[in-house]
């Protein structure tokens, strides 16, 4: 399965949008993807709750898990970037 999380704003609103959508998502993975999901989850999380509530910041992720029968074994790709954002203007 392949998904993809995109947020940009305010630290604090862009760490509640990626706990309700990569921690806490309705969907259900399968493992291991779906630890991977959460651990991705707290590496932003720790990288957000370093930041000031009111910084700006750009958080972009992505992931797949397929399984191969050659060779065999479950294969995952897991993409982030955490990019503040300077300058930002309300």
């Amino acid at each position: 399965m392949s998904w993809s999380f995109y947020a940009v704003g305010k630290a604090s609103a862009v760490r509640k949008k990626a706990a309700d959508e990569i921690a806490n998502s309705n969907i259900t993975f399968a493992e291991p993807e779906r630890s991977l999901r959460v651990k991705l989850f707290d590496a932003i999380d720790s990288a957000l709750a370093a930041m000031p509530e009111a910084s700006a910041v750009s958080i972009r992720a992505s992931g797949s898990q397929y399984t191969s029968s050659n060779p065999d074994g479950t294969f995952n790709t897991v993409k982030l970037e955490i990019e503040p954002m300077y300058g930002f203007v309300e």
